[in-house]
């Protein structure tokens, strides 16, 4: 599999302190899905579905990803991939908090409003009744 995909984020994290789980899980519900990288072992690469989970040398980054949700039931990430909807779960895949160095590395792109137009929810049609 190749990795196609080229970011640049408004705002990138790197070496989050241990504690981040709960900061990440904070930017998903305000910011929304944003990209993070991990080690994608040969392993990962055969993931077909349930939660993933792999310890990896410390520091190992490879791949990137976006990061769309979590499941603390579960204890993990929801990524999407770019390997295209054959892999994983039609292109998505569970990753277990701490697996594969998942969000290391996180990148943010952020809305410039002061660029961005205003809508009138009556004018475009979506006012209450």
């Amino acid at each position: 599999y190749s990795c196609p995909m080229r970011v640049k984020p408004s705002v990138v994290l790197v070496g989050l302190p241990e504690n981040r789980d709960w900061l990440i899980k904070q930017l998903l519900y305000w910011v929304g899905p944003m990209w993070t990288c991990l080690y994608a072992t040969d392993n990962f690469m055969y993931y077909r579905g349930g939660v993933y989970e792999e310890v990896v040398g410390p520091d190992q980054l490879n791949h990137a990803v976006t990061l769309v949700g979590y499941d603390d039931y579960l204890g993990a990430w929801l990524i999407k991939n770019s390997w295209s909807d054959q892999w994983g779960m039609s292109g998505y895949a569970w990753v277990k908090y701490g697996s594969l160095n998942i969000n290391y590395i996180l990148g943010l792109m952020l809305l410039d409003t002061s660029t961005a137009e205003a809508i009138n929810a009556g004018e475009a049609g979506m006012a209450s009744k």
